[in-house]
């Protein structure tokens, strides 16, 4: 049973009601300076959301009507004591303020340092829009569509409202998982993610021209991999270990914090350059590739930029990357190239894959390689007949010896093969 217990103030009297869900296990809800009449009402009230707490049953709705009538500090001084805790009990109670704590503590052990600093921006957000102390159960879809509302008046990027957005979606949900929330008042608004303009390669003769401009060692390391091999910047550079680098096999083991997963990607001899500078005669296998601290590299990189006179560009090490999978899209297959970035076909071909005024120009005619003499659309970044490396020309050369040793011509009256014997057969 509850009892309501008198507590002296200066001024006058306070109360409080002890009660306990479980023997041995007393708590005290503190109401402050309030009637007496008032507290014998809280004191019933509480008695009956008890006994639904202790069968293991939701409350019922007169008892939850009254308790989102609370005020929040009541309201709050009542969740400290664990009674609401649990299974269909917080429900339409909790405030929004309780709810992006519990879910950016939840963030806080599954994800990467940067993706909590990505939801704590947004539930800054979600907590100047709503209010700290409002109940859950005042989060309608109608301020989930005022909240988008505010993010466009801002003048945000379409892409950043829906990432926010996303977060918005991912808190509720977690709180619908718990048993905190009835429904997710962002489900029905739109935040499927959107391509960023894609219009900017860096070449590798820029790149190149840039690591020359960086002021340390570290530096270049950091965009070499970045550039030549992919690397998400700062998470994976910087959780690469000399165990995790192959010089034998010219092979990174690299880690991936935002997918969680591992992947293997080839060393660009830039990259196996820019390595072996920093590698030690006897390296630690357990011992960071790169110490450099991850502020301002991004300011590091466009100064160097500004330096080497290339032309400056936004998001700069996620260009880079764009920059580095375009490369590799030229001359292997989509599911290689997505496996060595370490995302799938579909994010390649939304969000990396950049269209070069080469590529243009190959239909045209001007980005073939002009010394080529056979009837052949490669680009010349890939065409080489004599002394090529890389799929492209290995394929285009083994193209045109079929064609030669055949004595055939291109054409789409001919068969092409230079098997004698299967178009004697055919002839």
């Amino acid at each position: 049973m509850a009892s309501v217990v008198p507590i002296r103030q200066v001024g006058g009297h306070a109360f409080a009601i002890d009660f306990a869900v479980h023997p041995r296990d007393r708590k005290r809800w503190h109401l402050g300076r309030v009637a007496r009449d008032f507290a014998e009402d809280c004191r019933r009230r509480l008695e009956s959301v008890v006994k639904s707490v202790k069968v293991n049953q939701p409350i019922r709705p007169e008892d939850r009507i009254w308790l989102q009538g609370l005020s929040p500090d009541r309201l709050e001084a009542l969740r400290k004591t664990g009674l609401l805790d649990g299974s269909q009990v917080c429900t339409g109670i909790i405030a929004v303020g309780d709810l992006i704590t519990r879910w950016l503590d939840h963030t806080q052990r599954a994800n990467s340092q940067r993706t909590l600093e990505l939801y704590t921006r947004t539930g800054d957000v979600l907590l100047a829009h709503f209010g700290e102390r409002t109940p859950v159960s005042a989060c309608t879809r109608d301020g989930a569509e005022m909240f988008a509302a505010m993010l466009r008046d801002r003048s945000l990027a379409e892409a950043t409202v829906r990432q926010h957005i996303r977060h918005a979606k991912a808190c509720f949900g977690l709180g619908m998982k718990r048993d905190l929330v009835e429904f997710n008042p962002f489900d029905r608004i739109v935040s499927a993610s959107i391509a960023a303009a894609r219009g900017r390669c860096i070449s590798r003769g820029e790149a190149l021209a840039i690591l020359a401009e960086l002021p340390t060692d570290d530096h270049r390391a950091v965009v070499a991999l970045n550039r030549f091999a992919g690397l998400r910047v700062p998470s994976e550079p910087l959780a690469l270990t000399w165990g995790r680098v192959d010089f034998a096999r010219l092979e990174l083991n690299v880690w991936a914090q935002k997918t969680k997963s591992e992947r293997v990607v080839p060393m660009d001899p830039i990259v196996a350059s820019a390595l072996r500078v920093l590698c030690p005669h006897e390296p630690d296998p357990d011992c960071p590739v790169i110490e450099v601290s991850d502020n301002n590299l991004a300011r590091t990189l466009r100064n160097a930029a500004r330096r080497a006179g290339v032309e400056p560009w936004d998001r700069p090490f996620q260009t880079m990357r764009q920059s580095c999978e375009t490369d590799w899209a030229d001359v292997l297959p989509p599911h290689v190239v997505a496996d060595l970035m370490g995302h799938s076909e579909d994010v390649s071909r939304r969000h990396y894959l950049i269209v070069r005024d080469d590529h243009r120009k190959v239909i045209s005619g001007g980005g073939v390689d002009p010394s080529c003499s056979k009837s052949c659309s490669t680009p010349k970044q890939i065409c080489s007949e004599s002394g090529g490396s890389g799929v492209g020309a290995t394929d285009h050369g083994e193209y045109h010896n079929s064609e030669s040793g055949g004595g055939l011509r291109n054409s789409p009256a001919r068969i092409r093969t230079g098997d004698r014997a299967i178009m004697s057969r055919l002839l």
